[in-house]
């Protein structure tokens, strides 16, 4: 699968080697993810990955609690007010 993010694709890959949920890497336009996520895990993962990509890329310098904080609740709002997100499991 292959994300857009800023205008920049990244490949995203499974790898079972992280000891992390995610990574993202600017320099190989990559997102990794653990292959054992499930449903819900998995698309917070994607989303808190890109958050990570558009803080390195614009340079906004946001820790990683910030970071944290703006996965959970861009999470929350998206999926209480039932936009779909299922297509970033494929």
């Amino acid at each position: 699968m292959t994300l857009r993010i800023l205008g920049h694709d990244y490949t995203v890959e499974a790898r079972d080697d992280l000891h992390a949920f995610g990574k993202a890497s600017l320099n190989y336009s990559k997102i990794y993810l653990d292959p054992d996520l499930i449903n819900g895990q998995k698309i917070s993962t994607l989303l808190h990955e890109a958050i990570e990509m558009m803080n390195a890329q614009l340079e906004l310098n946001m820790s990683h609690s910030a970071i944290c904080g703006i996965e959970t609740g861009m999470y929350q709002f998206l999926t209480g007010n039932g936009v779909d997100l299922s297509p970033l499991e494929k």
